[in-house]
């Protein structure tokens, strides 16, 4: 019986220790670094020294023990899963641009944006469609730039945006850099969850799913 109360208190003790450092790590600053092109998405988080991976994750070394009997016959494997390919061209960009004020107002000034640069050539399979895209982006632009330097502190931010009237697919390159507590950035994207995910599920859903 002593045994088992002493392995229940370390056990407790250990989940006590877990759970001070997790909220420990949701109060203190954390550096979200975003690097993305065209459909090609590198994001890691930083915590003092520490660098994390977050999306992808880092693949695992598999050991290469040889077999004593010759193995099975397995399965196919099955396809690796395809990274989302972002539809910019059916974006409102006044929701848009409403959502994002609104996310970034709930962080206030715990934000601090190192790094936004973005490059942006919309395209679409229609040249008046690419052309009130373009419209519409320039716009949110113009009206988001000076609302960033107006609330957070910002060292580098630059967003260039171009038509191409010739192709018929958007092409983007993005870097942000930022710093801010995580539960002040939970706490955003939880009070505006709903429409984040109508979002996402705007630009990432499947034109075959569209037409059916």
């Amino acid at each position: 019986m002593t045994a088992l109360k002493i392995a229940g208190i370390v056990v407790l003790a250990l989940l006590l220790v877990v759970l001070l450092l997790g909220m420990l790590l949701l109060t203190l600053r954390t550096r979200l670094e975003v690097r993305g092109k065209n459909g090609e998405l590198r994001i890691r988080i930083g915590v003092g020294p520490l660098r994390i991976p977050i999306y992808p994750l880092p693949a695992r070394a598999k050991r290469q023990d040889k077999p004593a009997k010759p193995p099975k016959p397995r399965r196919k494997p099955k396809k690796p899963k395809e990274p989302p390919v972002f539809h910019w061209e059916r974006v409102g960009w006044s929701d848009t641009l409403e959502l994002i004020m609104d996310v970034l107002s709930a962080i206030g000034d715990r934000l601090y944006l190192e790094t936004l640069l973005l490059n942006l050539v919309l395209a679409s399979q229609d040249a008046a469609r690419t052309g009130i895209l373009y419209g519409g982006a320039t716009a949110a632009a113009g009206m988001l730039v000076p609302f960033l330097e107006e609330h957070f502190n910002v060292e580098e931010l630059q967003i260039r945006l171009r038509a191409d009237f010739d192709s018929h697919k958007t092409q983007w390159a993005a870097v942000l850099v930022c710093a801010a507590r995580p539960v002040s950035v939970l706490r955003a994207l939880w009070r505006e969850r709903r429409r984040l995910w109508a979002f996402y599920h705007t630009i990432t859903e499947k034109d075959e799913a569209k037409k059916s």
